[in-house]
């Protein structure tokens, strides 16, 4: 058996006690940080993780159909999203969370961030998806399938 893999058996096999004594050593660390220090870490890991929620996006659109509104052509980022094509958005999404066991009430799966980073974990699917702006999407859902800028 190589380190690598005794070190992530033994981590399987301890891993609350070494969460709880993390979380032990983060929480007096944070309480010893002066207010600069706080809001300088709490700043460096949103930038962080919204670069990477970019990238992921940015992936996921142009894997999908490019960075362009499929209806009206809108090409800023910020008003970009994906649309299920069928208008089976929920449906779907309730079909994968019962599928993986998440089927609790009140419960968000597969949105938002997660649903792009859900994709690129399983490599972009084969799904019925488009690139549409929130206008064309939020359009179709409440026009039975069919965008305002068409009808």
């Amino acid at each position: 058996m190589s380190k690598a893999e005794s070190d992530a058996k033994y981590y399987q096999k301890h891993r609350a006690r070494i969460r709880r004594m993390q979380n032990t050593y983060n929480r007096k660390r944070y309480a010893s940080m002066t207010p600069l220090e706080k809001s300088a870490r709490l700043a460096q890991g949103h930038t962080h993780w919204a670069s990477y929620t970019v990238r992921l996006r940015i992936e996921a659109f142009e894997h999908y159909g490019g960075m362009e509104c499929f209806c009206c052509g809108e090409t800023n980022p910020l008003f970009l999203t994906l649309d299920h094509i069928n208008n089976d958005g929920g449906e779907w999404r309730k079909r994968m969370a019962n599928a993986a066991g998440q089927n609790q009430q009140g419960k968000r799966y597969l949105q938002g961030t997660n649903f792009y980073l859900w994709l690129h974990k399983n490599n972009y699917p084969a799904l019925a998806l488009q690139v549409a702006c929130y206008n064309c999407n939020l359009g179709r859902a409440r026009n039975h399938g069919v965008c305002p800028h068409v009808s």
